[in-house]
């Protein structure tokens, strides 16, 4: 149903719809811009207007003489009958009416009404301004935008709000008309009016039926319209001193390559208590960015030292830290561990040797003044992720981490659930009855399951064979007839990997060219894996025995894990491949340590670097990007299943424990001497950081604790 009140003209109803926008009453708009089913059926529709009060009909009467009628209407539209006596609607037509009636007093020199003749503090008479000529609209074209049949319902919602493109005379005279027509409106509130944009919706004209031009309402205003546009609530952010560093955008950048769920539940409270813990952030993300860049870049477009950018967040972060650690309040608290923590995952990425040994043992002074791991806050994740920091960097260099972080490793352990729960799976970590979340994104028919289930098979027949008379703690197997098949012994399994053909000769069996280069890298990270098993020797002396001409069909070989890397990257690596997250994790880790430059196996980058043999600026670049992808996926699954990344990391450490032990005896040596950092570590050193059994018992450990359901 349509209902309609007199009104002057239309330049009295734009009027009306500011005054009710500027009023603090909750007002309706009573604008109506579509038909409705309602008026479809009505037969006549229902007019309401001054008249409908008595004693407001005689004074128009009285005043008929003066004041012309008018001849537009204002329309209002209800849905439902029961509409009609809802006291707002009711309200809004009876105030609709009061002000048309002063509206015409005003403009009535003769008018004896004291509400428009009695000034707004006193009893004296206010002087009026000349009447306008209210017979004649201002925008000829609102009556066309007003009743067009292309309104949708959606505009109803939005109609009181939008201002339609008219003439900057109406403009002003809608903003005079508001100052000077309203008694009710304080100086503060003229001020306020005066201040209201008029934003001109920008509308391209359309042609109606009879070739008229007309301009159709926006459904959505442009955005510097709404209230608070001007409001930046990241401003409010702690932020970088140097104001060349876009402190917003690398933490954007932080956000959406590390984001998840537990890092908001369990890490983002403890990172706002303090600045130094909430810019240190940055460095991860500043870190991650170059690296990822660099890889991008060809050599002669890399900066020789890192970007910019990275060198200054770094600067800064680590002169915060340094203040917050000369204050003894702040030395050992939380956000300070947090804060030393977060540099060194950035120096992981970026393979800065020396740096990074400097704040994993600055990290580890922290922990022991705190009384251990076991004293430090947050509930548990602080420990957890101060473990599995200090793993990772052992698993890139085929080290032992300290006794500390061993004990503590050796004290949480996670069994394999059972359940369908989702985990980061690879061949190092999954349930007993096989793969489950890898499952929901790859086919059991697709070659890369199929490599997958095979690797985890050679990882249960390798640490079978290593010298435990116990069932495997790698993986839990249901059927114990199985350790009696020839089907787990190591050489045939290798073998099989050795034969698996390259994805450049099977390219029908890939939907995508990322799929194409994800099982590439699998495959060749496959390789590099079985022939250090199948020949007891690390990862690095595997790749740098791969990497000789008589393994490569190349004149001149590349490098194993530059062949990873250059796989890896034409991925697509903005999920970190999902639910493949934990393989992709496996991959990184197993390639970054056959780059190993503490190795005795491969000559040091800083030591005769364009010698033959030497380590070159590709093969450091390559390490580095590597170690970057390895920390992303660390993060991102760590705080979503910390117990199964520390479980992961365990066995790899393990194995790569065996495999110099192995190699060591075989050639009638002892193990070498490991170099942290590129800091060569004294043989007693090591014993005292190692762990207090032999390695080999570990294991035993582990098969006891998963027989026993701990």
């Amino acid at each position: 149903m349509h209902f309609w009140t007199h009104a002057s003209h239309s330049t009295d109803c734009l009027k009306e719809e500011y005054r009710n926008m500027l009023s603090p009453l909750d007002r309706r708009s009573s604008l109506a811009v579509a038909e409705t089913p309602c008026q479809q059926h009505s037969g006549r529709p229902i007019v309401a207007d001054s008249s409908a009060n008595p004693s407001r009909a005689r004074q128009s009467r009285a005043k008929a003489n003066v004041v012309k009628k008018s001849a537009n209407f204002r329309f209002f539209v209800v849905d439902n009958p029961a509409k009609l006596k809802d006291r707002e609607q009711m309200r809004a037509n009876r105030k609709h009416v009061m002000n048309d009636y002063l509206e015409k007093e005003r403009h009535n020199p003769s008018s004896t009404d004291s509400r428009v003749t009695r000034a707004p503090s006193g009893g004296t008479k206010r002087k009026r301004s000349a009447p306008s000529a209210v017979g004649q609209s201002v925008n000829k074209s609102a009556a066309t935008q007003i009743f067009s049949r292309e309104t949708t319902a959606n505009q109803l919602a939005f109609g009181s709000a939008y201002i339609s493109r008219s003439s900057p005379e109406s403009r002003d005279l809608v903003a005079s008309s508001i100052e000077q027509n309203d008694s009710r409106l304080s100086q503060e509130e003229v001020q306020a009016a005066r201040a209201i944009r008029f934003v001109e919706v920008e509308s391209s004209p359309e042609r109606s039926s009879d070739d008229e031009p007309r301009h159709s309402l926006s459904l959505t205003p442009p955005p510097s319209s709404y209230l608070g546009s001007n409001i930046q609530p990241f401003n409010t952010w702690p932020t970088l001193t140097d104001p060349l560093l876009d402190t917003e955008r690398l933490k954007w950048s932080c956000s959406r390559n590390f984001r998840s769920r537990g890092i908001a539940i369990r890490w983002i409270p403890t990172i706002l208590q303090s600045r130094h813990a909430f810019l240190s952030t940055i460095c991860i993300s500043a870190s991650h960015d170059d690296v990822m860049q660099r890889g991008l870049q060809a050599p002669h477009e890399r900066a020789p030292f890192g970007s910019l950018e990275r060198m200054k967040v770094r600067g800064e972060i680590i002169g915060m830290v340094n203040a917050a650690l000369d204050d003894p309040a702040a030395r050992l608290a939380d956000t300070t561990v947090v804060s030393v923590l977060h540099l060194l995952n950035s120096e992981i990425m970026g393979c800065t040797d020396f740096t990074m040994a400097m704040h994993a043992r600055g990290l580890h002074d922290l922990v022991r003044q705190r009384g251990g791991l076991h004293r430090l806050g947050m509930n548990g994740s602080l420990a957890s992720m101060t473990t599995i920091t200090m793993y990772m960097i052992s698993a890139l260099r085929e080290a032992t981490p300290h006794t500390d972080f061993v004990d503590y490793a050796r004290q949480n352990r996670t069994k394999p659930p059972t359940d369908n729960s989702h985990l980061p799976e690879s061949p190092l970590f999954c349930r007993p009855s096989g793969f489950y979340t890898i499952k929901r994104c790859l086919s059991m028919d697709s070659p890369a399951y199929k490599l997958i289930g095979t690797l985890r098979l050679l990882t249960v027949a390798f640490v079978r064979n290593s010298g435990t008379s116990h069932l495997s703690p790698l993986q839990v197997v249901e059927d114990d007839e199985r350790w009696q098949q020839d089907a787990l012994d190591v050489e045939s399994l290798c073998k099989n990997i050795f034969a698996i053909p390259s994805a450049d000769s099977r390219c029908d069996d890939f939907g995508s060219s990322s799929d194409l280069f994800a099982f590439e890298a699998l495959r060749l990270t496959a390789v590099l894996f079985a022939f250090a098993l199948s020949n007891g020797v690390p990862l690095s002396k595997a790749a740098s025995m791969l990497s000789k001409p008589g393994f490569q069909r190349q004149a001149n070989p590349t490098a194993w894990h530059i062949l990873v890397k250059s796989a890896l990257i034409r991925t697509d690596l903005s999920d970190a491949w999902g639910n493949m997250a934990g393989v992709l994790l496996w991959i990184t880790l197993i390639a970054g340590a056959s780059s190993n430059p503490d190795s005795p196996y491969h000559p040091r980058s800083d030591e005769n670097r364009l010698a033959d043999g030497g380590r070159t600026g590709e093969e450091e670049e390559a390490r580095k990007w590597l170690a970057a992808v390895a920390v992303r996926c660390s993060i991102i699954l760590s705080f979503e299943y910390g117990g199964a990344m520390l479980e992961t990391l365990k066995r790899l450490v393990g194995i790569e424990q065996i495999l110099a032990k192995m190699d060591a005896e075989r050639m009638g040596q002892a193990v070498p001497e490991v170099h942290v950092g590129g800091l060569k570590v004294k043989k007693s050193s090591v014993v005292a950081c190692g762990p207090e059994e032999p390695l080999w018992r570990t294991f035993k450990d582990y098969a006891s604790d998963l027989r026993n359901g701990v």
